[in-house]
């Protein structure tokens, strides 16, 4: 069992997609607006150049932080980053389970909400503070640790959770209430 390893890929769900859909869209109509009228280009304080730079600039330091997948092994969970690899280790997991609610009504403390994944710390009343590394709240899959809560959103929850049993060993069943 130590060579088992198992890749699950991060899709972005809706509202990943709309959020970065209308964040785009909304940059381009501001470059639009920026090279089309000459009343803006006169009263800019800079070159609109300058400006476009920012925002690639700004979408290429994004990249980084996307959520690419999720890599199960006997050493633990891996998630595979735009930029590197953030690692748990399965000593100390109690419960898995997936909830495509479980991100409902929460509240960002830090992080990004939407723009290309959704990831940083949050809270809501079903878990409390988590740690977000997901692209589609449908496919939430809570990973309940002794000192905290993660929320992913593999491909495949329910095969992700197979996979997560095999490794372990073990049957992972939710507290009560999930």
């Amino acid at each position: 069992m130590k060579d088992f390893r198992v890749y699950y890929r991060a899709p972005w769900g809706v509202r990943v997609w709309l959020i970065t859909g209308m964040c785009l869209v909304m940059q381009g109509v501001i470059c639009a607006v920026i090279f089309l009228n000459e009343e803006v280009r006169a009263e800019a304080p800079f070159s609109p150049m300058v400006f476009v730079g920012l925002l690639i600039l700004m979408n290429l330091t994004m990249i980084p932080f996307l959520v690419r997948g999720y890599e199960i092994s006997a050493d633990g969970l891996k998630i595979y980053r735009g930029g590197w690899v953030k690692r748990y280790s399965f000593f100390t997991l109690t419960s898995a389970w997936h909830d495509p609610h479980a991100i409902s009504w929460s509240m960002k403390i830090i992080g990004n909400d939407g723009y290309m994944a959704m990831h940083g710390s949050f809270r809501n009343r079903k878990l409390g503070k988590y740690h977000a590394f997901l692209t589609d709240g449908a496919r939430a899959v809570v990973l309940e640790f002794a000192d905290r809560k993660v929320v992913i959103s593999p491909d495949s929850p329910e095969q992700f959770l197979e996979s997560l049993e095999v490794v372990l060993h073990r049957s992972l069943t939710p507290r009560q209430g999930h």
